[in-house]
């Protein structure tokens, strides 16, 4: 005789629910991941701008990736 555990409603095997809830879970992780991802790439894209002159890209000016007066005349 099967042993009831109270008012818990049955359900199927669990062996057979795990393939479903391990492919679900993982498609909400990688679009959690995804998401995150471009949240990430939007926000340093936003910054861009304060930090050209750490890579050499001035928009306001070409002297960045010019050499100084002073090393043209070496």
């Amino acid at each position: 005789m099967p042993v009831s555990n109270g008012d818990a409603p049955s359900r199927p095997s669990s062996k057979a629910r795990v393939p479903a809830t391990l492919a679900q879970s993982n498609a909400v992780i990688h679009t959690e991941i995804r998401r995150a991802q471009g949240d990430r790439r939007n926000f340093l894209l936003a910054q861009a701008p304060m930090f050209k002159h750490f890579i050499g890209e001035d928009d306001d000016s070409d002297t960045a990736a010019k050499p100084s007066a002073k090393h043209r005349q070496m």
